[in-house]
């Protein structure tokens, strides 16, 4: 039993171990060189749903998030949902089917944008994700994901990415966001602005008769201290003049 040997480690034995440890280097340093330059970022907005068929038309039993997506590639980009689900608290999961919007579902303007969109260089667009049938709303949180395959049109870069948008137990439903999110643009006109216009204009006239007043009474009252100046002034001066000259006159009989 002393005398055992131990086989000795053969070419082959070798060739095994190059031939598992290459594949595994080579997949370590791939994943980074796709991380590092992605063709777009996505911003996610909070969540709502619309129970039941409560919601307008292409939106039972679903649920609902803006996504802002930022082309930061020198080449248009197209984005196709490929998958969504929403997966609740507990790992119940409730797959769904996704759909791109230009606004949210029931405001002004919203419609249907389809399963791509593309964005041209620079472009900043906010979309609406809706999932669609999910099944019985149940007042539980989790979180709502939809799969987007992100594809440059020129280069023909493509890879897999994810818009993820938590949600609190009982999110709000989207009636009360769709009002909160429509634009605000009629309210830039309102009541109390035109008012404040209003006090401007009817504030100038009574500014610029108080100054014709002034200069009426600045221009009048010249005229009646040279009128004093002139008439009672002068007279009285002279008047006494005529006084003392009598005075003296009257000194001077008297000493005659």
């Amino acid at each position: 039993m002393g005398n055992q040997q131990s086989s000795p480690i053969t070419r082959r034995t070798i060739a095994k171990g190059i031939a598992w440890s290459v594949p595994a280097f080579a997949l370590a340093t791939a994943a980074p060189a796709l991380a590092q330059s992605p063709l777009v970022t996505l911003s996610e907005g909070d969540v709502c749903k619309y129970p039941g068929n409560s919601g307008p038309t292409g939106t039972f039993q679903s649920y609902l998030f803006p996504v802002i997506i930022q082309n930061i590639a020198n080449e248009v980009v197209c984005l196709t949902v490929s998958g969504a689900q929403v997966v609740l608290t507990g790992g119940t999961v409730k797959p769904g089917d996704p759909i791109f919007w230009t606004q949210p579902p029931g405001s002004p303007g919203a419609a249907p944008g389809g399963e791509t969109v593309c964005l041209p260089i620079g472009g900043n667009i906010t979309y609406w994700l809706v999932l669609t049938n999910t099944g019985n709303s149940s007042n539980s949180s989790g979180t709502v994901y939809v799969d987007l395959f992100v594809e440059g049109q020129s280069s023909g870069r493509s890879y897999e990415d994810q818009a993820a948008a938590p949600f609190a137990t009982t999110p709000p439903e989207c009636g009360d966001y769709v009002t909160t999110s429509e634009p605000v643009t009629p309210a830039a006109s309102t009541t109390p602005v035109s008012e404040e216009a209003r006090v401007a204009e009817t504030t100038e006239p009574e500014s610029d008769g108080g100054t014709t007043e002034t200069q009426e009474k600045s221009a009048t009252e010249p005229a009646a201290s040279e009128s004093s100046d002139g008439e009672s002034s002068e007279p009285a001066t002279s008047g006494a003049e005529g006084t003392e000259a009598e005075t003296s006159e009257g000194s001077g009989t008297e000493e005659v």
